[in-house]
């Protein structure tokens, strides 16, 4: 699918990765609790 589609994918991988970035944030914040 993502090959099929590169402009989705350009679209997708900021958000893609603003996602990771919130999901780090949120286990470092379990790890100081």
């Amino acid at each position: 699918i993502m090959e099929e589609k590169p402009e989705f994918f350009e679209y997708a991988k900021p958000i893609w990765e603003q996602i990771n970035e919130n999901m780090i944030d949120r286990k470092e914040l379990r790890q100081e609790l």
